[in-house]
């Protein structure tokens, strides 16, 4: 599994995170169960206090497929799907956004990495 997260600070929400996880799909099924699970596993850690947001599972009660949306599974040689994650990963680098006003010493902003 991978990550990607980026902290932002706003002047309604304080700071708060935006994180995509990245699973090998020939391990994990069920991706928007594993979703809710994350979310009530935060709302655990926050007490509560933490709200979450899957845009996958709104995007699906729309009406939206999984393909051309960067959610769900697709084959390694599947362009679109790449792309579509490429795009869908812009809004967690973007330059402009809620940046941290304050930022605690050894905090950083955007931060990737593995778990095995």
């Amino acid at each position: 599994m991978a990550f990607i997260i980026r902290v932002e600070q706003g002047e309604d929400q304080g700071f708060h995170l935006h994180v995509a996880f990245l699973f090998n799909g020939s391990h994990v099924r069920r991706h928007f169960r594993i979703a809710e699970l994350i979310g009530e596993l935060w709302g655990e850690i926050t007490h509560g206090g933490g709200h979450w947001h899957d845009s996958g599972a709104e995007w699906m009660k729309q009406g939206g497929k999984d393909e051309g949306r960067g959610t769900g599974m697709f084959q390694r040689s599947d362009v679109n799907g790449r792309h579509a994650v490429a795009s869908l990963m812009t809004y967690l680098v973007k330059d402009k956004g809620q940046h941290l006003r304050i930022r605690p010493a050894g905090v950083r902003a955007y931060r990737t990495g593995c778990i095995r």
